[in-house]
């Protein structure tokens, strides 16, 4: 059992307003039903066209090809999708983002379309200008230009690890092992 202390103020969200409280995103609005209002996407197998997947759908092929035309460029009723094509099917009123997500933590050979965007906040880095100058003269340290030293066709190159003589002869019989300690 939970136990509240006096005057505490309790809030709880209404179902009416919960599409317009915390995000507006598609992929996060669920209907009351518990149905999500996001788009629903297919997985193009082999060789699959837009037809075909409207008729699956039960979707105007029309429809289906106007709203993937704006990812899909050149794309007809008659295509030939290739394996793992993303064709949106459903909620052809949202508009797809323009932009990719940016993600903190991703690996490399993950594919830009299933990324999740991150939601990290970050501070745009306004560099301080000294007066009158720009900004290259405001960095810590001056820029210089590269100059490659003169190669000489005599120049002696140094051995880099001079070698050691070891001062210890050679053994010629293996060290005797050590007698037991008596107790």
């Amino acid at each position: 059992r939970s136990r509240l202390k006096l005057l505490t103020t309790l809030l709880i969200p209404s179902t009416k307003d919960a599409r317009f409280d915390a995000s507006t995103n598609a992929l996060t609005e669920q209907d009351i039903d518990g149905k999500s209002n996001a788009p629903k996407w297919y997985l193009a197998s082999d060789n699959d066209t837009p037809k075909m997947i409207a008729k699956r759908f039960h979707i105007s092929c029309s429809q289906l090809v106007r709203a993937n035309q704006e990812r899909l460029p050149g794309l007809q009723s008659i295509s030939r999708l290739k394996p793992g094509t993303r064709i949106k099917v459903s909620r052809f009123d949202l508009h797809d983002d323009k932009h990719i997500p940016y993600s903190h933590w991703t690996f490399p050979d993950d594919p830009g379309e299933v990324i999740e965007p991150s939601y990290m906040m970050a501070r745009k880095l306004n560099r301080r200008y000294r007066k009158g100058q720009g900004s290259i003269s405001s960095r810590r340290f001056p820029i210089l230009k590269y100059k490659a030293p003169p190669k000489s066709l005599f120049a002696v190159v140094p051995n880099p690890t001079p070698s050691k003589k070891s001062s210890k002869k050679p053994l010629l019989e293996p060290i005797r092992p050590k007698p037991p300690l008596s107790s």
